[in-house]
């Protein structure tokens, strides 16, 4: 079920992603980046409002329709998917390679950075939106300086898939790889060369030290 979930995720920033490629004449790469920068964006107003569960739920319908009007309306836009394709299918193999890499190993047992935006999530998931760094309840009070832009694009990601730390961990290597877009072309060859040597660090580590990010 949230190998489905994920890939409705991925739908769903194509569906933005293919919107600014069309209306700005943007590489499909780039146009992923941007997309989402303008998620990011999105996501901190509805929590400045008070509304971030109803603002993560009109981004993601808000995408599905974007990716669905694209496809229905193919025939016009046919230049548009064969200029994108092999980026999608790259950025969709990078992101499943992710998951599963962290299926097994991925799990918080230390207390760092790393960790610490963890409990920030698991916060935001409790209370459903960011606290005042003063409140009796938030752990913000020393970290006010703190930017919570990632963290909210981590809490959508987990909202869909649903929460767990796993997935807490994955939301955080997506972003990372949402970011990374920008250098994808739609060339499979330098795609694969790509993706080939991104995830090399991890060869040079055994898999229990993941248990310590």
């Amino acid at each position: 079920m949230q190998i489905i979930l994920l890939f409705s995720i991925l739908l769903m920033m194509s569906g933005f992603t293919l919107f600014i490629t069309k209306k700005f004449k943007t590489d499909f790469g780039a146009s992923w980046t941007y997309s989402t920068f303008i998620i990011i964006s999105m996501l901190y107003l509805g929590a400045l409002l008070h509304i971030l569960t109803i603002t993560v739920s009109i981004i993601y319908i808000t995408g599905i329709l974007f990716f669905s009007y694209y496809c229905i309306s193919w025939k016009k836009n046919k230049d548009l998917f064969i200029n994108s394709i092999y980026t999608f299918l790259s950025l969709i193999l990078c992101t499943y390679i992710s998951y599963f890499l962290t299926r097994k190993i991925a799990i918080y047992t230390a207390w760092d950075d790393y960790a610490f935006w963890g409990v920030i999530l698991k916060e935001l998931h409790v209370y459903g939106e960011l606290l005042v760094a003063t409140d009796i309840t938030s752990i913000l009070e020393s970290h006010r300086h703190y930017t919570k832009a990632a963290i909210l694009f981590q809490y959508m990601i987990t909202k869909i898939l649903p929460y767990t730390e796993t997935n807490a961990i994955f939301s955080n290597s997506f972003l990372c790889i949402c970011f990374a877009a920008v250098v994808l072309r739609n060339r499979i060859t330098s795609n694969i060369l790509l993706i080939t040597l991104c995830p090399g660090p991890l060869f040079y580590f055994p898999p229990s030290s993941l248990k310590t990010l």
